[in-house]
């Protein structure tokens, strides 16, 4: 059962794709041809605050497509460059969420490939798509599913129950206790929360070194960035940018954090709930090959 989560949650996680999020090109009123003056691709810029815009290949002998961008100032009202498109600049549509923030992470913007033409734009701005918070709450969920396994496997009989502290074994039992009267069929560590279980893993050295994963202190860090994620989803906010306040100033304004370094937390969050998956999926396996 524990392998047919993980097999689950993984296909649900892969099948979030940035053509999900991604922003449908104008063809006919969002691009202009290579040949365009500046001020015009900057009027357009301008009108709808595109900070790239597309460029037709207007050469009469060939199929028209897009084959260039151009980069815009739009502080600076000025067409800073205009450029071929790159092998760089690509990506699929069927390209899976986490594997395009950690692109973004390194680009401003891809332009994304359906049916091996350019038909969509990908930028930060899109990472604040509801598909976004989908796989990034699939993620945490995959993760918490795969630390109640993992601990119930290495400290059975709930062994770990001590390794909480008393409002938290009172809070843990009193949960249990309401979803056995309600007729749930629930062990005890399911009636403990994501942080409850970093405590519980904290606590076991063996089990640490088993995973491969940093020391209790280096845990405790890399658990308090999942958390400040998984808290900003549950309060509705927009999962980039771990600061709180100006994240709440921007939004009072109409705006959203797209900044480098949010893309950037936000990608270092992703790869290390992704980094303890592979690793207790890896030590589950070799349980079962253990137990065979």
């Amino acid at each position: 059962m524990t392998g047919l989560f993980h097999q689950t949650m993984t296909a649900l996680e892969r099948s979030l794709t940035c053509g999900l999020i991604a922003s449908d090109l104008d063809l006919m009123n969002g691009i202009k041809p290579f040949s365009a003056p500046d001020d015009d691709i900057l009027t357009l810029a301008i009108q709808h605050r595109y900070s790239r815009v597309p460029l037709l290949d207007d050469n009469p002998g060939r199929k028209v497509e897009i084959t260039h961008v151009a980069i815009l100032d739009l502080a600076g009202h000025r067409v800073q460059e205009r450029r071929v498109i790159t092998i760089d600049d690509l990506i699929a549509a069927e390209t899976p969420i986490h594997r395009a923030i950690d692109l973004l992470q390194q680009r401003g913007f891809c332009f994304v490939l359906v049916h091996e033409a350019i038909r969509k734009i990908l930028t930060r701005s899109d990472l604040n798509e509801l598909p976004v918070r989908v796989y990034l709450s699939t993620l945490l969920a995959h993760l918490e599913g795969m630390l109640a396994d993992t601990i119930d496997a290495a400290l059975p009989n709930d062994q770990w129950f001590t390794g909480l502290a008393d409002p938290r074994q009172l809070e843990v039992k009193r949960l249990h206790s309401q979803k056995i009267a309600e007729d749930f069929d629930t062990r005890l560590i399911d009636c403990t929360t994501l942080s409850d279980k970093s405590t519980i893993i904290r606590k076991v050295p063996d089990l640490i070194k088993q995973l491969g994963l940093p020391s209790p202190n280096q845990l405790k860090l890399q658990f308090k960035l999942i958390n400040n994620l998984r808290n900003r989803l549950n309060h509705g906010l927009p999962p980039l940018s771990e600061e709180c306040d100006a994240l709440r100033d921007h939004l009072d304004h109409g705006q959203q954090m797209t900044k480098a370094h949010d893309i950037a937390w936000l990608a270092s969050v992703v790869a290390t709930m992704n980094a303890w998956i592979a690793a207790l999926a890896t030590l589950q396996t070799e349980e079962v090959k253990d137990a065979t």
